[in-house]
């Protein structure tokens, strides 16, 4: 029989509603397995509310999948799935995950781990990693900022002091030189550079809403001395070698090159912009930038060399041309806490703090690039639509080669994706954040049922109806998840078959900060800002929006402004700004936790598009939607193309829309993937528009 696999801990109404069937033994091939009929559990007497065509998907790790679509179904409550002799309980409910998992997976769960000790019992043993305190002190700092001011009072306390606390253990860990020790209790001799990076990170971060003091002081003593030590010496690369080479595919004499790795620059990117943040030291922006570039240095932009056609990745190191994996942490020594996949979040704060950086159009692209040559294809490469291990020279893999499973990469991811979506204002990676943390609450690949077929399992202990038993038994910890090989046993790269053959269940505290901070990110609302002017002065217009099934109506205030605040998530609509005999509408889809400003200046209320493609030109398209006469210079930036001209000088009369034609060519003898923006501005109105292409 196929089986059902959805998510145990239940869906918003707004989230992607994708049901993945899997292929069981004995199930014939080429033989779909029929509609998927869904009714209401409480009113099973009403009959069926809808019967769904299962769609075939492919094949993938061994077996064949199909997906359907619930996304029609909005209602809260419990829905009963049938797809021929199998079964599945689908619970539908505002806010399920918060609910289910913000204080079991934070301060409960915590609140069994302290044992009288500085930090927190992180695994099934009393370990307590520099690595794992970091992750959940990152977690923690999010849930305060997202759920603080709307939990109660005591709640938000208990979140509160452990966050102290873990920046206490950070704190505790950190040596005179400004080093960080792996462990306060069991590993005081061992440093690793990239936990004592996350360290400060994660310090840097918590001072922004602790008390500035010792986190921030602590920070900065972590920041010097890792910049110090930015161009590592060879010999201090050479622990654990041989798992470096397993996971990375290689063989004797290959060694690391002498250098810091991609995502230990990332590291400093964000740990750089927080400090910023904290101190308004100049010294840690123009840090920042220059890693910032660094990083940019080391995007792989030539599609022809990569499997599927990738692009917008990373090279691990800057010589050579591996690829950087999602999560290579591997035991006490080079890999330990290489847990953090493709943290982006540094570069779009530096785009937050600095938008008009000479560097900010290459931070753009940068970003760009990644979520629509990498991040949105590779995740399509599996019916889940989960983050990958990595492209592994040749091959797209998601479970091997790793120490254990990974559930932290993938909940880590879901906030990537949320500072991508608000960057870059696409709604499309905020759903993509959301089937990540699904992947995590049960809708994955399953274990076996007893029956011959599967079933999604919560990787959160006592959370759901079939949750996986870690090995503390602390209700609301994290299991590592599914893996190519059993617990703590890595295999090299070419040894292994890329499947979710284990489910390893340690628990281990480091995914549930991750969780912590996909939570808090997937979970706050979206605003939209209209400002209405005519030749800069506020006027009295009438604001429409229509946004899914909420539609608000309303006069600008007398600044010319309406804010519309919690809005529906994953939804689009329109926005209509009116004023006397004018009126602008707008397409807007907000993202969650970002506001989405509309500025309508009457006088020329300028609207801007561009389009490209051909590689031979490009289109620019402005269009006068106010009553004046209006001048717009536009300036054009381009990557990986060259254009015949950069800036565009207009004369635009009321109604007008003129497209203006660009000639480019490649940047290069290489095919890459081209990125142009435009920003046209008059003497009221600046509109923003990016293409790419390959």
């Amino acid at each position: 029989m196929a089986s059902l696999l959805v998510s145990q801990l239940g869906l918003r109404p707004e989230d992607p509603k994708v049901v993945v069937v899997r292929a069981d033994a004995g199930d014939a091939p080429g033989v779909d397995p029929g509609p998927l009929v869904v009714s209401r559990e409480e009113r099973s007497g009403d009959g069926p509310l809808a019967e769904l065509t299962v769609t075939p998907w492919g094949e993938l790790w061994g077996t064949r999948w199909w997906t359907a679509d619930l996304g029609a179904l909005r209602e809260p409550g419990r829905y009963r799935l049938t797809l021929g002799s199998s079964h599945a309980t689908l619970e539908i409910a505002a806010d399920a995950l918060v609910a289910a998992t913000l204080l079991l997976c934070s301060a409960d769960n915590l609140d069994a781990r302290v044992g009288g000790k500085l930090g927190w019992q992180d695994c099934a043993f009393d370990g307590r990693g520099v690595e794992s305190h970091a992750v959940m002190v990152l977690g923690l700092a999010d849930a305060l900022e997202t759920f603080g001011a709307a939990l109660p009072a005591l709640e938000a306390e208990r979140l509160r002091a452990h966050l102290a606390h873990g920046a206490e253990y950070l704190t505790a860990c950190q040596r005179d030189d400004g080093s960080f020790m792996n462990e306060h209790y069991i590993a005081r001799e061992h440093t690793v550079w990239h936990l004592c990076a996350l360290a400060t990170l994660a310090l840097a971060r918590a001072s922004q809403t602790l008390a500035a003091g010792p986190p921030l002081e602590a920070a900065k003593r972590g920041w010097a001395w890792c910049t110090e030590r930015a161009e590592r010496p060879a010999d201090a690369v050479r622990d654990e070698i041989a798992a470096t080479r397993a996971i990375f595919g290689q063989y004797p004499p290959w060694l690391p090159p002498a250098e810091l790795r991609t995502r230990d620059l990332l590291v400093l990117v964000a740990a750089g912009a927080e400090l910023y943040r904290g101190t308004n030291d100049l010294r840690y922006r123009r840090a920042a930038i220059a890693y910032a570039a660094a990083v940019a240095e080391r995007q792989r932009l030539d599609p022809s060399e990569h499997t599927h056609g990738l692009y917008g990745h990373f090279r691990a190191w800057a010589h050579g041309t591996l690829a950087q994996r999602a999560w290579e942490h591997v035991g006490w020594g080079y890999n330990c806490g290489a847990v953090l996949p493709d943290e982006l979040s540094g570069v779009a704060a530096l785009l937050d703090l600095f938008p008009d950086d000479a560097d900010a159009d290459r931070w753009r692209a940068l970003l760009r690039r990644y979520a629509e040559g990498y991040l949105k294809p590779a995740c399509a490469l599996s019916p889940f639509s989960i983050l990958p291990l990595g492209d592994c020279e040749g091959e797209v893999r998601f479970f091997g080669p790793a120490w254990h499973g990974f559930n932290g990469a993938y909940a880590r991811m879901a906030r990537t994706c949320m500072v991508l979506a608000r960057q870059l204002q696409d709604p499309a990676l905020e759903a993509l954040a959301v089937r990540q943390l699904q992947w995590i609450a049960g809708a994955n690949a399953g274990v076996p049922d007893g029956e011959g077929g599967h079933r999604g399992v919560s990787m959160i202990a006592g959370v759901g109806e079939h949750a996986v038993e870690v090995l503390s038994g602390i209700a609301g910890s994290i299991a590592n998840g599914f893996s190519a090989t059993p617990q703590f046993q890595l295999v090299h790269l070419d040894d292994l078959a890329d499947r979710p053959a284990h489910l390893t269940n340690e628990d281990w505290i480091l995914h549930n900060g991750a969780w912590l901070s996909g939570l808090a990110a997937i979970s706050a609302r979206p605003r939209v800002k209209v400002k209405a002017m005519l030749r800069g002065e506020p006027v009295a217009a009438h604001v429409s929006l229509a946004l899914g099934e909420t539609s608000i109506d309303g006069a600008v205030n007398e600044r010319g402004v309406l804010v519309a605040e919690q809005l529906p998530r994953l939804s689009e609509g329109t926005v209509r700004v009116a004023w006397e005999e004018l009126a602008v509408e707008l397409p807007v889809a907000p993202v969650a936790g970002a506001t989405l400003a509309v500025v309508v200046d009457f006088a020329d209320a300028l609207e801007l598009t561009l389009a490209g493609g051909s590689g031979e030109e490009l289109i620019a398209a402005v269009a006068n939607r106010g009553r004046d006469a209006s001048s717009v210079h536009v300036s054009l930036c381009a990557s990986g193309v060259v254009l015949e001209r950069d800036e565009l000088e207009l004369e635009l009369a009321p109604g007008e829309v003129l497209p203006v034609r660009v000639g480019c060519r490649l940047d290069g003898a290489q095919p890459r993937a081209a990125w142009v923006r435009a920003v046209a501005r008059s003497a009221w109105s600046e509109q923003t528009a990016e293409t790419w292409w390959i």
